[in-house]
């Protein structure tokens, strides 16, 4: 019996499709949050800039990154993430509630499972 990753193929290229997406997705829907709010960085607090350098900036970074390295960039957009929950947690004795950090995240994951699947292909 044959377990192993498929090669490339329609579900990689889907699977690539959707993260691309969604991190653009992602992307233009902090980008409109952070305009709404008349967010200005100069007035952010030592704690609130900490918070901001991992979410939303870090892992905005990383999913620009995954287009054109997509393990390394998804790498840092989950890595920003849970440097992200990490940091809240210290700063507040809380991790943030809800699934908006994460659901905005997500495609993070979806870029080293293809990065990763990628290799595996290239490899074989």
């Amino acid at each position: 019996m044959n377990t192993s990753i498929p090669v490339g193929g329609t579900a990689l290229r889907g699977l690539r499709w959707a993260a691309r997406s969604w991190g653009v997705l992602a992307i233009a829907i902090v980008l409109v949050i952070a305009l709404g709010e008349g967010m200005n960085p100069a007035r952010f607090s030592a704690s609130e800039m900490a918070l901001f350098a991992f979410f939303p900036l870090g892992v905005c970074i990383g999913m620009a990154v995954a287009w054109r390295w997509e393990r390394l960039g998804g790498c840092i957009t989950v890595a920003s993430l849970c440097a992200f929950y990490l940091v809240h947690r210290f700063f507040s004795s809380h991790f943030p509630h809800g699934l908006a950090f994460l659901a905005l995240s997500a495609p993070g994951f979806l870029f080293v499972i293809c990065g990763t699947w990628n290799r595996l292909a290239k490899e074989r």
